[in-house]
């Protein structure tokens, strides 16, 4: 969010360079923070899917300030949303599937 407005950087649109390959991400339930946010972010993309299993669900993003008596301030200041602009808890896979099947299945989708 930026000035009460919800801001993503793909801004729901089809803005790879390259839009005639497939994409396949693959998650697991140890998927956090950042690589969540850059696998939520491709998947707006065309042609683009997650394989895998629902990750771990860090997808906030917090400032921590620290003060001279010790005390520790942490403070949201992004949240991951889907494409209805709900705030989300984790990706869940377009192809959920156990860890070791995620690789076969990512490539015979992608062939």
């Amino acid at each position: 969010f930026y000035d009460n407005e919800v801001v993503t950087s793909s801004n729901n649109k089809d803005t790879l360079f390259n839009k005639n390959k497939k994409i396949a991400i693959l998650v697991n339930e140890n998927t956090a923070s950042q690589a969540e946010f850059t696998a939520q972010s491709l998947k707006f993309q065309n042609e683009t899917k997650i394989f895998g299993t629902k990750t771990l669900g860090l997808t906030s993003d917090v400032m921590t300030y620290k003060f001279t008596s010790g005390a520790i301030l942490g403070i949201t200041n992004a949240q991951m949303c889907n494409k209805k602009k709900e705030i989300i808890y984790g990706i869940t896979p377009d192809i959920e599937c156990k860890s070791e099947q995620s690789l076969e299945l990512a490539i015979e989708w992608i062939k």
